[in-house]
């Protein structure tokens, strides 16, 4: 965790170009016009994310695309469990992001908008009837959960916008992506659950994991194995494990494992 934490600094410290301070500002007056909350904690995460991002060819790019992309499918989590429309946040985002995308990227972007809003809209509805749902189920849900949020899709969004031209295994990628979000589910929520039995949480991940002995360092070196043993390109390996990191990290810094039970929102 220390080197983690370390590496965390050490990027937030590199990530200061005129370009990404500009960004940050323009999410933050965003984020206050829509009354939404925990703008630190959402750029917090993206560090996460970014830890080893400084790598990729397309690093600073990624980076601020990354924070739009953080606070799009966070906001719109926020507004669809209220009911409220989604048209001036789609409207601020895909504006911002039209700055850093090529058409052909905008296109991607959209595919995977359109796939993000039924899932997540589905998601609300299965909740209902937890836990009976099948647990593959409750994971389209759970992609969308507070700092787990974009675990797949901006994960692929990276590897689109870095590796275009790569030839992958879009299936063994994909389930590796999966895969990933559920080890961040059970290392950001299920810490919760145990820390706060009047969780909204509580029927919801105890299913995942109704033995409490498993611990969050023992799930990240599994999650860790599974990557390196993939038959894929390292550069890819990479994209994948500083997700994984990320979650980790953001896991160790957030306060809601330090005694407090604050939710994200």
């Amino acid at each position: 965790m220390r080197s983690l934490i370390e590496a965390f600094n050490k990027t937030k410290q590199a990530m200061v170009s005129d370009d990404i301070i500009m960004t940050k500002e323009e999410l933050r007056q965003s984020w206050d016009e829509f009354e939404l909350n925990h703008f630190d904690q959402i750029m917090d995460y993206t560090h996460c994310l970014s830890i080893y991002f400084e790598q990729l060819p397309r690093a600073e790019t990624t980076f601020i695309a990354l924070m739009i992309m953080s606070c799009h499918t966070l906001a719109i989590d926020k507004y669809l469990s209220v009911g409220a429309p989604l048209d001036k946040i789609d409207a601020k985002y895909f504006g911002m992001l039209s700055r850093c995308f090529s058409d052909v990227e905008m296109e991607y972007y959209h595919h995977l908008y359109n796939l993000w809003i039924p899932n997540c809209h589905e998601g609300r509805v299965l909740k209902q009837s937890m836990p009976s749902i099948p647990i593959t189920r409750q994971f389209m849900w759970a992609d969308w959960r507070n700092v787990n949020v974009g675990m797949s899709s901006l994960a692929k969004l990276v590897l689109m916008l870095n590796y275009p031209d790569e030839d992958l295994d879009i299936a063994l990628v994909s389930s590796t992506l999966v895969y990933t979000s559920i080890q961040c589910g059970l290392l950001n929520d299920v810490g919760s659950v145990i820390k706060d039995k009047g969780s909204t949480e509580v029927n919801y991940y105890i299913e995942v994991a109704p033995e409490k002995s498993e611990s969050q360092a023992n799930i990240y070196k599994a999650s860790i194995k599974h990557i390196a043993a993939l038959d894929i390109p390292s550069n890819i390996k990479l994209v994948l494990k500083s997700a994984l990191d990320g979650s980790y990290l953001l896991y160790g810094l957030s306060k809601r494992y330090f005694g407090k039970s604050e939710p994200n929102w």
